[in-house]
């Protein structure tokens, strides 16, 4: 399995929001994503079998994993 993680030190994904991201919420008026980039990563992971998770703590980690590609 191949993953990449992003980290920052930053403020955080607010929980709403991040709720948006991972599927556990619906998007709706009051509870909108606040940034296409996430929410697309997110989509591609779903579609291709991978895994996006978000962490939080100090800053936000965001991870992605893939299956690796079969060799030919």
């Amino acid at each position: 399995m191949t993953e990449r993680r992003v980290a920052d030190d930053g403020t955080g994904i607010p929980a709403g929001e991040r709720e948006v991201l991972l599927g556990e919420r619906e998007i709706s008026q009051l509870h909108e994503n606040g940034g296409l980039g996430l929410w697309l990563v997110g989509w591609i992971a779903n579609r291709y079998d991978g895994e996006f998770d978000i962490g939080s703590g100090d800053g936000t980690t965001v991870v992605l994993r893939f299956d690796s590609a079969a060799e030919p």
